[in-house]
């Protein structure tokens, strides 16, 4: 999505999508401008101190390193193994059995979060060049279409 905030136009707009395992958009962040990573933007939008936090359980990619020592009050993060990297010592770095296993059972969590982006992405106008300088109209877009998603899939935001 094309936009233009804060005076720069930027090519890029991008929002934290947070999906439930029931086919559902709970939660979506701010439209920010740019090209940002999904850690970095986390990071500014959810006060570590948050109350609530410790009922929630999370499954993350390997993008959010360091989410365990930020956020310690969330009652589980689920985050991949990394593969070990080559050495001298360590020719042939693989996971264990039970690592792979691990990351098997969270892809399998995270792979429902995936297609509800995916069902976003099925909307052209998160796709296209917005071209509309009304304010805060990518966040009712994108609020719009996360509605839309959650009405198809029959889910209820609780």
């Amino acid at each position: 999505m094309y936009g233009l905030l804060l005076g720069r136009l930027y090519h890029t707009l991008k929002n934290t999508v947070m999906g439930d395992v029931n086919k559902g958009i709970p939660v979506i962040g701010p439209t920010a401008p740019g090209s940002r990573h999904d850690y970095a933007l986390l990071k500014e939008e959810l006060d570590p101190n948050q109350s609530g936090l410790s009922s929630v359980e999370v499954y993350v990619d390997l993008g959010f390193q360091g989410i365990k020592d930020r956020y310690p009050t969330f009652h589980k993060i689920h985050i991949p193994h990394k593969k070990p990297r080559k050495s001298k010592n360590h020719s042939n770095p693989t996971l264990t059995p039970q690592q792979k296993k691990e990351n098997r059972a969270i892809s399998r969590v995270r792979v429902a979060v995936e297609h509800l982006i995916g069902d976003l992405k099925s909307f052209q106008i998160l796709t296209i060049k917005f071209r509309t300088q009304v304010k805060n109209m990518a966040d009712q877009v994108i609020l719009l279409v996360a509605g839309l998603c959650n009405l198809k899939n029959d889910y209820v935001v609780q």
